[in-house]
């Protein structure tokens, strides 16, 4: 499969899901918000105003706003916030458990701060790992995939391609605006292929909320580590 065949395959999986403001699953939460995870807590120094947590599968970890709620649909944490929710935010509540629902992802997060806006999705990031053929991918090959989804996804709204550090790694940066008709998400997304892994890291919010949430997303996106 060429490179960029195979990066818009498992880009277009995170899309298909965050697009509508949707993820995954990921560790528990307590008080409605993220919980940062014991082990990994003993040996990181989180910022203020920041928790961390840990993909299902242990193979990274992220920092998150301390009001952005972890989606696990197993939590009973979670599920007795998204109860709390259900009357003052329905709209931010149903694509929390859709969040929770996709269960082919490996991680999801929503923003339920008192900011979040009814009429909108909930800004969220989600990330999914994929297995890639054994070998190392080039900078070049890493930017040509991600050019060539971003040409699918965002035509002519999306931005520059950029390569990137996360968690250590070289990633492909994409993002732009994807029109839906009805909703328009604008998407920062990371491809971070590691070993025979590939790691695609989605951040998405109303496309009316991008400048809110640019430097919260560069800030979440910087804190990934990759175990």
């Amino acid at each position: 499969m060429k490179t960029s065949t195979l990066f818009i395959s498992l880009i277009a999986l995170s899309f298909a899901i965050v697009g509508c403001g949707k993820s995954g699953g990921a560790t528990a939460v307590e008080d409605g918000t993220s919980k940062p995870s014991q082990e990994a807590s003993e040996s990181a120094v989180i910022p203020d105003g920041m928790n961390l947590a840990t993909a299902r599968d242990k193979s990274f970890t992220i920092e998150l706003p301390e009001d952005w709620l972890v989606c696990d649909a197993e939590d009973d944490n979670y599920k007795t916030k998204i109860e709390e929710l259900k009357t003052a935010k329905a709209a931010v509540v149903l694509n929390a458990e859709s969040i929770a629902a996709a269960s082919a992802a490996n991680f999801g997060a929503v923003d339920i701060s008192d900011s979040t806006m009814e009429d909108n999705f909930a800004a969220n990031v989600n990330a999914n790992t994929q297995s890639i053929p054994a070998g190392k991918f080039s900078d070049d090959q890493i930017k040509q995939g991600a050019e060539a989804a971003t040409e699918a996804l965002f035509k002519d709204k999306g931005e520059p391609v950029e390569i990137v550090k996360i968690g250590g790694h070289s990633a492909g940066r994409y993002a732009g605006v994807m029109d839906m008709g009805a909703v328009k998400s604008y998407i920062i997304g990371y491809s971070v292929p590691v070993g025979e892994k590939i790691h695609t890291f989605t951040f998405a919010c109303g496309s009316e909320e991008a400048d809110k949430y640019k430097s919260v997303f560069d800030k979440m996106a910087k804190s990934i580590k990759i175990n």
